[in-house]
């Protein structure tokens, strides 16, 4: 079957390689034998993203299925084999929209922040900008236009997290320009009025968050880097409203205080430790740790345990920098 989808991909609108795809993509009522999806996943995934890339919408959505099963079928297998589907699944995410792009986007999400190698990283880069710094047609959807309206589509701000995510360890520490034009969508829509909108953006920052944390606290990254990408991703986080207590703030409240302990858990040890190193008469700067503090105190309870949650782990991998804090 891979062998006759492959042979018909010259013509992707030909019966015989939509019949092809249908029987190579597993799906919720009808499952491959579990030992041969295993022993042949990279074929399988590789058959299925070339249908992403070549084949007609019906097609593209029969493919992102059955990537979708063979993730929850054989998670582990997929993260190993992430090379020969995850270029052609951000491609057709980026281009299709709806049912397609919705099924994308939860197989994309299922890869752990900094899960993806730098090689692949550069190459989703050139997916959405090519050789310059300006998106392409297809990596405009995650690309705002300065001074237009914030995006409201809590879809795209997903695929944005969960693309982000994905190629954060090339952006930390480089791409300027890139980074930049990435920023702006989620800049814009932190400001949206409607608190669905505002929620997404913070479940789509933490995953940025997520990919970095590791970068970030790796022995020899710069330490000026650093801090300027820490105060980046708490800046969203400074200029929420967090006293407001009506009902349609809490989504955005808690959506917020899940990024927030983000930081706490991977970065607030680092965050101490750069405390602990600067001199006697400066005042001990711990942004982050401030941050988990008023989050601890705050009137929503949801958040208020999350923060305790965060701080009682990161006292479980550090006690005596937390011991010291407190």
């Amino acid at each position: 079957l891979v062998a006759k989808a492959h042979a018909s991909e010259a013509d992707p609108k030909s019966a015989l390689y939509g019949k092809c795809i249908r029987a190579l993509a597993p799906d919720e009522h009808r499952w491959l034998p579990r030992d041969a999806a295993r022993k042949e996943l990279k074929q399988l995934c590789g058959a299925l993203a070339s249908a992403l890339r070549v084949g007609g919408p019906e097609v593209r959505c029969v493919a992102a299925e059955g990537l979708r099963q063979l993730q929850r079928q054989h998670p582990a297998k997929m993260r190993a084999a992430v090379g020969s589907w995850f270029a052609a699944a951000v491609d057709a995410a980026l281009r299709d929209g709806d049912e397609a792009r919705t099924i994308l986007v939860s197989v994309i999400e299922a890869q752990p922040p900094a899960g993806v190698k730098p090689a692949l990283c550069e190459e989703v880069l050139a997916t959405l900008f090519g050789a310059s710094a300006a998106p392409t047609e297809a990596g405009a959807v995650l690309v705002a236009t300065p001074g237009a309206a914030p995006c409201v589509d809590a879809e795209v701000l997903r695929l944005w997290g969960a693309i982000v995510g994905a190629v954060g360890p090339a952006l930390v520490r480089g791409h300027k320009e890139r980074l930049n034009a990435l920023l702006l969508l989620p800049s814009g829509a932190f400001a949206a009025t409607a608190p669905s909108v505002r929620a997404a953006t913070f479940r789509a920052w933490q995953r940025l968050a997520a990919a970095w944390a590791s970068a970030l606290t790796a022995p020899g990254f710069d330490a000026g880097t650093a801090d300027r990408r820490i105060s980046l991703l708490l800046t969203p986080l400074k200029e929420l409203d967090w006293g407001t207590t009506d009902a349609e703030a809490a989504a955005t409240h808690e959506a917020a205080a899940d990024c927030a302990c983000t930081l706490v858990r991977m970065l607030g040890a680092a965050d101490l430790d750069r405390a602990s190193r600067q001199a006697a008469d400066e005042e001990k700067e711990t942004p982050i740790m401030k941050l988990a503090c008023a989050l601890v105190g705050h009137h929503n309870r949801y958040v208020r345990l999350r923060a305790l949650r965060a701080v009682a782990q990161m006292a479980g991998a550090r006690p005596a920098s937390l011991g010291e804090w407190l």
